[in-house]
């Protein structure tokens, strides 16, 4: 009932601005395409910041508005980079089935875990959107299988871990609580190695499709 408590407390709306950033990556999920991708990343931009999730105020908000602006015109402007797709399609379908299956009862095991502890109502539902966001991010990884479409699904990780610093700085003292802006500079690097991978392969070996990786010698 606690857990219950914790989200049946907040008005609706605020309901869905705590997890607005959900719903976008679980659209980014279900919807192929780098143009659209980076749509989500510039909605993402807007989501994230205003969902109530990022701890240490207006300046990591910020961060993280400019951190999916910076992904959606990467995005947009390499739309046409490694265009050429696999011969066939190999694994996509049993790489869609694997993330959607071990993506459900991955969340559920965790929300059954955070709904055990006697955490205070905001901690709760800080790590319950927290740990959503990493199986969207993971699912993501697993579904879409182009290295530039990764970056929503890396950086939604970090979000979700940025989530999960809220419900540690909301549960712990102040003085044991870790810095507002560590989960914004980790996926941040993160990113930069992976869109510059990403990059690379689509510039120098012609293709950035994880399938295509064997056919890459870099």
């Amino acid at each position: 009932m606690h857990f219950l408590d914790a989200w049946t407390s907040l008005p609706f709306f605020a309901q869905i601005r705590l997890i607005a950033p959900a719903i976008v990556m679980a659209l980014a999920i279900v919807v192929p395409g780098r143009s659209v991708a980076a749509l989500f990343a510039l909605l993402l931009a807007v989501t994230v910041p205003v969902s109530g999730m990022v701890p240490g105020g207006w300046p990591v908000a910020i961060g993280w508005a400019l951190l999916w602006l910076v992904v959606a015109a990467i995005l947009r402007s390499s739309a046409r980079a490694g265009m050429r797709r696999p011969a066939e399609g190999r694994g996509g379908l049993e790489s869609t089935l694997a993330g959607l299956l071990l993506g459900v009862p991955l969340f559920a095991l965790l929300a059954v875990a955070i709904a055990r502890q006697d955490l205070p109502l905001a901690a709760t539902r800080a790590a319950t959107v927290g740990s959503m966001d990493l199986t969207l991010g993971l699912v993501h990884l697993m579904v879409r299988r182009h290295v530039l479409r990764s970056a929503l699904g890396w950086g939604f990780a970090g979000v979700g871990l940025q989530a999960l610093q809220s419900a540690s700085a909301a549960a712990l003292p102040a003085n044991l609580a870790p810095p507002a802006g560590l989960a914004l500079i980790a996926t941040a690097v993160t990113l930069a190695l992976v869109l510059r991978i990403a990059l690379a392969r689509a510039r120098w070996a012609g293709s950035a499709w994880l399938s295509d990786a064997h056919d890459l010698h870099d």
